[in-house]
């Protein structure tokens, strides 16, 4: 019976997370704004090898300034 119980929260949490996720997702989307690049523009790289761990402590998480062609 507990598991059961404990089987059903688990769903409910689960639900309730995709909800928050979906939420919050439509928020940011909502006051996020575009951006357009034109050519000779200075535009920085985000560098996603260090996405997970961070840079360390004097490691910029940019590389560039890349010119738009």
């Amino acid at each position: 019976m507990e598991l059961i119980h404990l089987d059903e929260t688990h769903r409910d949490t689960t639900l309730a997370n995709e909800v928050h996720k979906k939420c919050f997702k439509a928020k940011f989307d909502k006051n996020a704004k575009p951006r357009v690049f034109s050519k000779g523009d200075l535009v920085l790289l985000y560098d996603q090898d260090y996405d997970k761990l961070g840079p360390g402590k004097l490691k910029s998480l940019w590389m560039g300034p890349y010119i738009v062609k």
